[in-house]
């Protein structure tokens, strides 16, 4: 049995034995924020009505504490191909590496090795143009890795990274493997015996055991990730307004815990939250500084290498979806991230040259005065 069909089948098992399927989980939709000012990730959990297989996979055994660091060196930048660019990805990327930007290549290789080793390699094919060009860091291969996306269980999930650290560092044998996690219990504030934290935590490994706190200390202990793009699962204020809490008091317990676990032994850490937002950005500057202290001030005072904030320009939910406002004007959300570049903060957001504002070298060169690295597609579908 190949490693793709035996990946199916640790599914397949998982969702059988209610692990990712069909839970006692209650979840409802979250209370829409401030109308257009961000976009809020996940669904709320809030309690768990019946007991099940979901929390026993959610806590495997303890992985033991980090003797050494295991990150590995950063790609040398100034090295890299500088041949003339086949398609429009690599003139984005290029274009990007001229005015001053670190680039990330995203790709999401979790759709094509679902899809199999055909459409996994052709992939890898693809996203080596990008990578090994000069100025370009590393990969991204996962969007939300084991969040609603059919990566039901811990096994399937480390056969992905390792099937895709072992391609990607073959290809391009010095990039950097970068990967999105949205781990949920984080959201919970960790640490909290209020009522309705526990009941989301409990909650929350029941719906999503493979992306437990315990499961992810194993897959960043593996070797197969360089860098970890966290969301911590921040719900709406009117969430924790219900709990006698705050946001920013969540915020802190879940960086607390992140590192508590010591995951930046094995990693470099980058915060990451959505504030993009359809139409004009209709907040003021105390709510665009709220965003700005909640989502990349609160975790850098934590240490994280830098900040993505999604998104520059995507389609999304029938609208488009931006940080700045339509004609790209600015606005109090961009001023505020501006001023943060100023202060020296490392901020990334993410680009196609599929969804411009004017072109794409107007684009990037506005996008560059707030942002120090960009994500850009690499057009794998």
């Amino acid at each position: 049995m190949t490693r793709w069909k035996l990946a199916a089948a640790s599914g397949a098992l998982a969702l059988a034995a209610g692990c990712g399927g069909s839970s006692g989980a209650t979840l409802t939709g979250h209370t829409p924020a401030v109308s257009g000012s961000e976009d809020p990730d996940g669904q709320v959990i809030t309690s768990v009505t019946e007991q099940g297989a979901g929390p026993k996979a959610a806590s495997p055994s303890p992985l033991p504490s980090p003797t050494a660091s295991r990150k590995p060196q950063p790609r040398d930048l100034s090295g890299g191909v500088t041949t003339p660019p086949q398609n429009k990805y690599e003139e984005a990327a290029d274009q990007a590496v001229a005015r001053g930007m670190t680039v990330w290549v995203e790709a999401d290789l979790r759709k094509q090795w679902q899809a199999g080793p055909a459409a996994f390699e052709a992939a890898i094919a693809k996203i080596k143009g990008i990578a090994q060009r000069k100025g370009v860091a590393g990969v991204k291969i996962a969007d939300e890795l084991g969040y609603n996306d059919g990566m039901d269980s811990p096994a399937q999930i480390k056969a992905f990274l390792a099937d895709s650290a072992r391609a990607l560092r073959k290809a391009v044998p010095d990039t950097q493997i970068m990967v999105d996690f949205y781990v949920p219990t984080l959201g919970c504030q960790p640490g909290s015996v209020h009522p309705k934290a526990v009941s989301c935590a409990e909650a929350a490994n029941w719906k999503y055991p493979q992306i437990s706190l315990g499961n992810v200390d194993y897959y960043l202990a593996g070797g197969n990730i360089d860098v970890l793009n966290l969301s911590t699962a921040i719900q709406t204020d009117d969430v924790y307004r219900a709990w006698g809490t705050t946001r920013a008091i969540t915020q802190r317990a879940a960086w607390t815990e992140v590192s508590a676990r010591r995951w930046a032994y094995y990693v470099t850490i980058f915060a990451r939250r959505g504030l993009a937002h359809p139409g004009a950005f209709d907040g003021d500057r105390a709510r665009a500084e709220d965003l700005g202290s909640v989502f990349i001030d609160i975790p850098k005072s934590f240490g994280v290498g830098a900040t993505d904030v999604w998104t520059w320009r995507q389609a999304y939910k029938n609208d488009t979806y931006r940080l700045m406002d339509p004609g790209m004007k600015s606005n109090p959300l961009w001023d505020a991230l501006l001023a943060r570049r100023k202060a020296g903060d490392r901020l990334m957001t993410h680009f196609t040259p599929s969804s411009v504002e004017r072109s794409v070298p107007e684009d990037l060169s506005v996008l560059s005065t707030v942002f120090t690295d960009v994500l850009i597609a690499a057009g794998t579908g």
